[in-house]
């Protein structure tokens, strides 16, 4: 699948890599202090067998050699500890990246699809109304609007056409818009897309039966063909982050 997308898939490769590299990284940082413990062991056998031998078999010494295998023994525990911890966060960390990569090539194979299926759609109907009822089918699909419609442009007057999703009767109450009303006539006569992220304090969502829906998105885009605006596509979402992308 991630074959059909370049940049996702070398993108895919780099994060192999790097899980491929951990080990070694992981010894590079962990070779240091486990010198320290092998130096401190290292002694200690010295210790043993020089003139100390004697004394480190008193009572004294026998204590002072237990204190030394407790501390290395603590500090190689340490080390251990340490590195499989940070292995721990590296793992986290890369299966959450590899997620979020997933996640993109998934809502770009989406956006694909949806524009085969407006291609065919074009391709095999005649009709304007299947060819606009399957783009906005591909537009539920692979966003996050739980509603869209499309209004045509005549002159200063926006007609409703199209209507696909949740409240088609709360859409539909109001079948004509003059160019400058609500956001879809806003966006046309601003000739830009228009984001609204919070219904409740935008005046131009004034439908009672829309905001009883629950729908808190909603994002109008002016359709243009070359310098003249043919129609607007306006999609609703229920969360209030939908569209902020």
């Amino acid at each position: 699948r991630m074959a059909s997308c370049p940049g996702i898939a070398s993108a895919a490769n780099s994060r192999l890599r790097a899980v491929y590299s951990w080990p070694h990284a992981t010894r590079e940082r962990g070779s240091c202090p486990a010198i320290v413990v092998m130096a401190a062991l290292y002694v200690l056998v010295i210790l043993l067998r020089s003139s100390l031998h004697d004394w480190l078999h008193d009572s004294p010494g026998v204590f002072f050699v237990v204190g030394l295998v407790t501390l290395c023994v603590f500090a190689f525990a340490s080390v251990v500890f340490a590195l499989i911890e940070g292995l721990e966060a590296r793992v986290l960390d890369q299966n959450r990246k590899l997620s979020d990569l997933l996640a993109r090539t998934d809502r770009q194979n989406a956006e694909l699809s949806a524009f085969l299926t407006v291609g065919r759609a074009a391709a095999s109907s005649v009709e304007l109304s299947d060819m606009l009822d399957e783009a906005l089918e591909a537009i539920l699909a692979v966003t996050p609007a739980e509603a869209a419609e499309l209004w045509l442009a005549d002159g200063g007057l926006l007609t409703l056409e199209r209507f696909r999703g949740v409240g088609a009767a709360a859409f539909g109450s109001r079948p004509s818009l003059l160019v400058g009303d609500g956001l879809p006539g806003a966006a046309a006569n601003a000739r830009s897309a228009i984001v609204v992220h919070d219904s409740s304090l935008d005046p131009r969502l004034e439908s009672e039966e829309v905001t009883a829906l629950g729908l808190q998105t909603f994002c109008a885009l002016p359709l243009r063909h070359r310098t003249r605006t043919v129609g607007v596509l306006a999609v609703a979402a229920r969360g209030k982050t939908a569209f902020a992308s």
